[in-house]
């Protein structure tokens, strides 16, 4: 049973890839070129998000476009479409703390402090935490291909698409497009490990054109059971 959601993901990749030419196909736009990819290559876009319930706590530095930031504890819970957070100062205060059960849901606030208190900050901590960990749901669809030579899956969602580019040292790097097919937050990764059907990075950087959080894996634990932050 515990193998069942990643096996029916792999199913609906396999699917979705039925049909791509080996003849490659330029997406100017995007540096995307549509062709077949390998077996293991289509097996290790899918161990790019966690599978199961998991929970991570990384050392969080964090860095306005200015140059002015902080450091943070971050623990996060991920549990199918839900996740939880909470964002602790290195002595132990809790500065911010919730949760959201399925994408696009309004966020529920357990606890906050300024400056974590501000409108919209909930949502947009969410969104990176999506970006990171769960896959695009509802009607998004897959391409296989390559950008700039290396192997890539494109899933498109509304709005936007997301690629994940596949590195030969193991690790992954992660684009996220706006309808515009811009990229709005990159995500590169360093020192992956595979586990239990994950690829966990050491290091996880994202970088948005206002931010960058540079995460650094301290615990990752897969979970049975309930469990509360």
């Amino acid at each position: 049973m515990k193998l069942c959601a990643f096996q029916v993901f792999l199913c609906i990749l396999c699917g979705l890839l039925n049909g791509c030419a080996r003849q490659a196909v330029v997406d100017n736009t995007a540096g995307f070129s549509v062709m077949v990819c390998s077996d293991a290559e289509i097996y290790r876009c899918g161990q790019v998000y966690p599978h199961g319930r998991w929970q991570f706590v990384h050392a969080i530095d964090f860095s306005l476009q200015n140059g002015r930031g902080s450091q943070l504890i971050g623990v996060t819970t991920v549990d199918g479409e839900a996740i939880k957070c909470a964002l602790l100062t290195i002595e132990g205060l809790t500065l911010f703390a919730g949760q959201q059960r399925e994408a696009g849901a309004v966020p529920e606030v357990f606890h906050r402090l300024a400056p974590f208190d501000k409108k919209g900050f909930a949502r947009g901590l969410f969104a990176d935490l999506r970006t990171l960990f769960i896959p695009p749901a509802g009607d998004a669809t897959m391409q296989c291909g390559s950008i700039d030579g290396d192997p890539a899956c494109r899933i498109y969602r509304y709005p936007g698409s997301v690629d994940i580019i596949l590195r030969d040292n193991g690790c992954w790097t992660l684009l996220d497009r706006n309808a515009d097919g811009h990229v709005t937050r990159r995500v590169t990764t360093r020192n992956c490990v595979n586990r239990q059907m994950y690829t966990v990075p050491e290091i996880l950087t994202l970088a948005t054109g206002h931010y960058t959080l540079r995460m650094r894996l301290v615990r990752a634990e897969r979970l049975s059971g309930r469990d509360e932050h």
